[in-house]
């Protein structure tokens, strides 16, 4: 799902990021060797305690939009 978008996008893999609110969201991204972030709105939520140790962790998208920004400055 993830690796054709990738492809086009001409970004590496390790560098693009999935920004879910969902386990599957972020299982399918690591599945694809993207970074991943859990927004904790909808049901991001009841997950926060659920994730991997290096997963990124928002409070919204809007925080996560900012960090993957400002981290490629």
């Amino acid at each position: 799902m993830f690796h054709t978008p990738i492809e086009k996008s001409g970004v590496p893999a390790d560098q693009t990021h999935l920004i879910g609110d969902d386990l599957r969201d972020l299982v399918a991204g690591r599945a694809a060797g993207v970074r991943v972030a859990l927004v904790c709105t909808g049901k991001g939520s009841g997950h926060r305690d659920a994730v991997e140790p290096d997963t990124l962790i928002f409070d919204n998208l809007m925080a996560a939009a900012r960090a993957v920004l400002e981290e490629r400055r």
